[in-house]
């Protein structure tokens, strides 16, 4: 399928004067619906004015100071509105009301961010607060929605087509998913064996394209949770060590973060000082962690090329990794969801060969090793994999159970090796402490700490006591954030008896009951960043972490000076350069769709709409990655955290490479994988 071909038969399409007419009526009012605050800017009280009063002085001064850009919106929801609705018309869209129900969710999320946003922490009550609060919530809502709506029936029409198949020129199968039936995919061949491999022109690029954010920031950069890991390795306490129930004078390292990397960064911490500076040895390691980096992808682009992707998408996918900013700078950053990520992305190879052989790469002793490796490494790098793992391994088994027991020994036996022998008895040995309990109760911490702020007076003494055997009760008000949870969460009681748990949970649902939007509003708090389209803020970390310089008093430089690694400061002007420069970048139309945080729960969504009308659920398989990733992100203690959402900017490679290759304009054939042309 070529773009000039979509041209083409758009053209041909009819276009009633019907409906140019409404098309303007409709760039019109969403116009002015995105252009307009929620906020009541006026000053003008329902005392003072009218409803329509101040809804109309609310549209004026939002449109007052930005003709040109309220234009240049009119002409592209008009020219957006015109396509969806000929479209529509036509009947080139298939179930089209599963996407309407996508942008009313889309919009909804959009609708209740500004909520939040608009009162600083405050609660949903604020869209209903008055009545031209609800009109201007209503005006945005229908904006955002119509906006969404029009956009994905286009993607729709463009990328799978009004027949419903995804079009792929002259080919007859989608050579790395499905076949004609969609359930299954052309099997793989008898002599096709399992293997990776590896372009040294794809990684030299991606290499080159990167080295400059190396460069400029030397040593690297890292995160607190880094920082306190090196100072674990060197029995270095901090606040970490309390967030475990096993404490003892003995005890200086916890699986709060990962006991692999962690003796990983310590062991390459002690290189540095071993050469003379700590630095050194961080310097070190960000170079190994770069080529790292640079390797998984390289091995991605090799495996996708083997299965016939062409190579505009391969491309397509290179150029994405090569100069979105977000790559080199996890790449350049200690960190372990960096690591973790990598490990996700070969993992969903894994995943998409199991989904394009149908089964059949099973048999192979070769991929179940691959399997069992990059599964056992992604649970070693993030403690929640495993439960990430198990899912795959319940969906797996159920799709492809003639391969049970191949599934058992590359998907399952890794999980039980994780947590019985590793968790269970070698971290013990090593005296290493558990993750506290408080990892998993963000939300209801989170909850109770809001409901103490807001309706302390009405907790009863079975409630209140109930609550402080489990947190500081009395603290709970001030300690209270509403984006993050860990000023709350790092109070949990270690010691506190499974009867006391039993006790807090039965007060927090009581409490629930009572004022359920207080608990409504302690979650969106924390969670709605992960679904606004608006939200931007630096992507990576763009500095060495600080984390013993800011505690002086309780890390005196005399004494912990030799732990200090720190950038030179004469290449400070070019990171704030670069940090601005990927700021201004994520703020920018399309481009900054590459890396923005909200944007990727409807990547996912229209992804599962597209599985749907081509029928082709089992590749669901491989989406449940980043489904499941969103789904922690809701248990997650900061709201809108990049890094939590990593796994899903890995993937996007995936996905851009997919789009490109579908709309690739060679239409020669495909030649598989055991070397036969398939036209």
């Amino acid at each position: 399928m070529r773009i000039s071909d979509k041209i083409e038969e758009f053209k041909k399409l009819h276009i009633e004067k019907k409906t140019i007419i409404n098309c303007l009526i409709i760039g019109l009012v969403v116009s002015v619906g995105l252009n307009i605050s929620i906020n009541n800017q006026t000053g003008m009280t329902e005392e003072e004015a009218t409803i329509p009063m101040m809804l109309i002085r609310n549209v004026v001064l939002g449109l007052s100071s930005n003709r040109m850009g309220l234009l240049l919106c009119l002409l592209g929801v008009f020219i957006i509105a015109l396509i969806a609705e000929t479209l529509l018309s036509n009947n080139k869209v298939k179930k089209a009301g599963v996407l309407r129900v996508i942008a009313w969710f889309f919009a909804l999320a959009q609708v209740v961010s500004a909520a939040y946003k608009s009162s600083n922490g405050g609660s949903i009550t604020f869209l209903w607060m008055d009545g031209s609060v609800v009109l201007r919530s209503f005006l945005l809502l229908l904006s955002y929605m119509l906006m969404a709506y029009y956009v994905m029936v286009i993607a729709s029409w463009f990328f799978i087509g009004g027949d419903g198949d995804v079009y792929l020129g002259n080919q007859e199968t989608d050579s790395d998913f499905s076949t004609g039936s969609h359930e299954t995919d052309d099997n793989i061949p008898g002599n096709n064996k399992w293997k990776l491999s590896f372009n040294l022109k794809d990684f030299s690029k991606i290499i080159l394209a990167w080295l400059p954010y190396y460069l400029i920031y030397y040593p690297g950069t890292a995160n607190e949770d880094s920082i306190i890991q090196i100072m674990e390795f060197f029995h270095v306490r901090s606040y970490i060590n309390d967030l475990s129930a096993v404490q003892g004078a003995n005890i200086f390292i916890t699986d709060h973060h990962p006991y692999i990397l962690t003796m990983i960064f310590g062991a390459f911490s002690k290189l540095g000082l071993a050469l003379g500076n700590i630095t050194i040895g961080f310097a070190i390691y960000i170079v190994i962690h770069f080529v790292f980096q640079a390797a998984v992808f390289t091995i991605v682009l090799g495996y996708l090329r083997r299965i016939g992707w062409g190579e505009k998408a391969i491309k397509a996918a290179r150029m994405v990794i090569m100069f979105v900013p977000i790559y080199p700078l996890y790449a350049i950053c200690m960190l372990k969801d960096n690591i973790y990520s990598a490990f996700v992305l070969l993992v969903a190879i894994g995943l998409i060969e199991i989904i394009r052989s149908a089964g059949e790469v099973l048999n192979q002793k070769k991929f179940l090793l691959y399997m069992f490796m990059v599964t056992s490494c992604m649970m070693l790098t993030k403690v929640y994999g495993k439960y990430v793992m198990a899912v795959l391994a319940v969906v797996s088994i159920i799709w492809y159970r003639k391969w049970w027991k191949e599934i058992a020994i590359s998907f399952i036996l890794p999980v039980l090796v994780f947590h019985f022998l590793y968790q269970g008895m070698f971290l013990p040995v090593m005296n290493v402490a558990p993750g506290g309990l408080q990892e998993a109760m963000s939300v209801p911490f989170q909850q109770t700490a809001r409901y103490m702020k807001e309706y302390g007076e009405e907790v009863t003494d079975e409630e209140y006591k109930a609550i402080n055997a489990i947190l500081p009760a009395k603290k709970l008000a001030k300690l209270y954030e509403p984006e993050l949870s860990n000023r709350v969460k790092e109070r949990y009681n270690q010691q506190a008896t499974k009867k006391e748990l039993k006790n807090y949970m039965k007060a927090w649902w009581n409490m629930g009951l009572k004022h359920p939007i207080c608990y409504i509003d302690a979650t969106l708090n924390n969670i709605y960043d992960y679904y606004d389209i608006n939200r931007t803020t630096y992507v990576s970390y763009t500095k060495i972490n600080t984390y013993l310089q800011d505690n002086v008093d309780k890390y005196p430089e005399n004494e912990y000076g030799w732990l200090y690694i720190e950038a030179p400061e004469e290449l400070e002007e070019a990171r704030y350069f670069v940090a601005q420069a990927t700021l201004i970048l994520e703020k920018t139309p399309v481009l900054g769709w590459f890396m923005s945080v909200g944007l990727l729960p409807y990547i996912v969504l229209f992804e599962l709409y597209r599985l749907l009308v081509t029928k082709r659920g089992r590749e669901l398989l491989v989406w449940l990655i980043p489904i499941l990733t969103m789904g922690i992100c809701l248990l997650s203690p900061e709201n809108g955290n990049c890094r939590y959402v990593l796994p899903m900017f890995y993937l996007m490679p995936l996905l851009i490479g997919r789009v490109v290759r579908d709309i690739d304009k060679n239409n020669n054939g495909y030649i598989g994988d055991a070397g036969e042309e398939r036209a």
